[in-house]
């Protein structure tokens, strides 16, 4: 069946915290086959924290989500409660960011706590 790969692996790279917005719902969808990501994310910045729920058609998802500019590094990645392994990574701007790997067939719940 055409399409049916599409989304199978997603990544998503949310860059909201560059803005003024605390909260961001998005949602992208291929018609062609049904396969979509969604996600909301929430910057709780006096806890310093990232709240993102995220869900999509695909069997694995790569998340590459921006750090606040003050953040040095993430400190803690959890998915409903329970720890996840993570990343700290730069860009040669200076960017920081946190990498992660969930599986979205339902939706995740995650908090990224930053220092």
């Amino acid at each position: 069946m055409p399409g049916t790969q599409a989304y199978a692996s997603p990544g998503i790279s949310p860059r909201w915290t560059t803005t003024t917005a605390d909260s961001i719902s998005v949602c992208i969808r291929y018609a062609a086959s049904k396969a979509y990501v969604a996600y909301k994310q929430f910057h709780h910045k006096e806890k310093r924290q990232i709240m993102l729920t995220a869900t999509g058609s695909g069997k694995k998802m790569k998340v590459h989500l921006l750090l606040p500019r003050d953040a040095a590094h993430a400190t803690q990645v959890s998915e409903n409660g329970k720890p996840l392994r993570f990343q700290n990574s730069s860009d040669g701007d200076g960017s920081r960011y946190v990498d992660f790997d969930i599986q979205p067939a339902s939706p995740a719940s995650l908090i990224i706590s930053y220092k």
